[in-house]
Order: structure tokens, then sequence, then C-alpha cells
């Protein structure tokens, strides 16, 4: 997975590309937790694989951001992971946006 991470606003946007599984992603987020600056938010466009290593992933610093006061954002999932983030209740619990622009928009 190669993950590129920038600034834009009040937000990390960290730009995945390939497969979210168990490692990287799960390393860039603490990482990025650790930093204790601003909303992160996760961008999907190139994600073409997420497990279920992936979605406890993202459920477990779904909890570590909010307990944080930290927002943890999805943006331009694919209908697959959409369907899938859909299936686990994430929609109801996290915000999930068309594009960065969108997510920017309605979280400022």
């Amino acid at each position: 997975m190669i993950i590129e991470q920038r600034a834009i606003s009040d937000f990390t946007v960290l730009s995945l590309d390939g497969a979210l599984k168990t490692g990287e992603g799960s390393r860039a987020l603490d990482r990025v937790l650790s930093q204790g600056q601003g909303h992160v938010m996760i961008d999907f466009s190139k994600v073409n694989y997420m497990d279920s290593a992936g979605i406890s992933q993202l459920v477990g610093h779904l909890n570590r951001f909010t307990a944080a006061g930290r927002k943890l954002i999805v943006v331009n999932p694919s209908e697959r992971i959409r369907k899938l983030l859909e299936m686990v209740r994430l929609l109801d619990v996290m915000s999930v946006y068309g594009t960065v622009e969108e997510a920017l928009t309605a979280e400022e």
C-alpha cells in the first residue's frame, strides 16, 4: 500500500493506494494520531480492496480519534467499499463524503 499524506486547512489527508489490510494503513493512522493535530480524512479513491482486518483497523482508529476529540472522515470510497461500510454500520457512526472538497465544505 502506498500512502500519501498532505495537509489541507485543519485536516490531514491520507490518500491510500492499494488494498487496506493489516499493516501500513494502521501505522499511518497511529502516526497521525500521535501528532495530536486536527481531524483526518482518509481518501479511498485508489483503494481496491478492504478485508475484515481493514474494517477492524478503521473501527479501532475511529474510536481512538473520537476519544481524542478528533474526527476520522472517509472520502471517495468506491461503491463496493461504501456498501461494505454500510453493511457493518460504519456509515451510521462516521462521516463519509464523495470528495475531499465536499468534506471540507461540510466539516469546516
